[in-house]
């Protein structure tokens, strides 16, 4: 046709067929994953708002306060099993939250601001290498508990049973906060401290072993996502 001078020839537009639907199992096991990686996030912010809510700081070694959640748990699983873990490394984090918030991050409430960010950064530094020094920097085996192995079967939808169980454990965290600073009277106090904590001050409630309990319950949150996360 070019040779002869005449126009190209047009063929009709093909019409390819619609795409098929997404099956509606494929579609639930996304949205587990998705609530799955959420839940992370979720028992991860919870501890990181509380202790910014009650005592100002942001907590830039909150994600070491993680790390160090699942390397205790490595440990602890290997002599007392993953339950052992669940309990003992959220609780061994927030030990080590008491001792640096009482030694350390206690006297910077009441001061500039970047001086409890400058700490906290330098707190995460210190973490990291340390972690590299006793663990190493390659990845270690942290297998999925037997208890907790296989999968789901609801008709097409397949899903792990652990992470099923993950995602059950987050909410009970989540949960349970929520009860602690809406149904006790430590979270009346807690609540009260972040709305005027001059007042509750002056009203002869002391703020200083709250601030401790508080830190020590948002970096056990963080261990407690770091141990969730550990087998994957």
């Amino acid at each position: 046709a070019r040779r002869e001078g005449r126009p190209y020839a047009r063929l009709p537009p093909r019409r390819l067929p619609p795409p098929a639907p997404m099956p509606l199992f494929v579609i639930l096991e996304h949205m587990a994953n998705g609530l799955l990686v959420g839940s992370y996030y979720i028992v991860l912010a919870l501890g990181l708002s509380l202790i910014f809510s009650l005592g100002g700081v942001v907590n830039l070694a909150h994600g070491a306060f993680y790390a160090v959640g699942a390397y205790l748990a490595y440990e602890v699983q290997r002599r007392l099993g993953f339950a052992g873990a669940v309990i003992l490394a959220p609780a061994g984090v927030a030990l080590i939250g008491v001792v640096i918030e009482t030694l350390f991050l206690r006297r910077l409430y009441r001061e500039d601001p970047i001086l409890g960010l400058l700490f906290t950064f330098g707190l995460a530094m210190v973490a990291e290498q340390s972690l590299r020094l006793v663990w190493g920097a390659t990845g270690l085996p942290f297998a999925i508990p037997d208890s907790l192995r296989g999968q789901v079967f609801l008709g097409d939808f397949i899903y792990s049973r652990y992470r099923l169980a993950v995602l059950a454990i987050s909410a009970a965290a989540v949960i349970g906060s929520w009860l602690l600073l809406n149904k006790t009277s430590f979270g009346l106090i807690v609540r009260a401290g972040t709305r005027d904590p001059e007042m509750v001050r002056a009203l002869g409630i002391a703020l200083r072993p709250v601030l401790t309990a508080i830190f020590a319950l948002g970096v056990g949150l963080a261990g407690l996502a770091g141990v969730l996360s550990a087998p994957l």
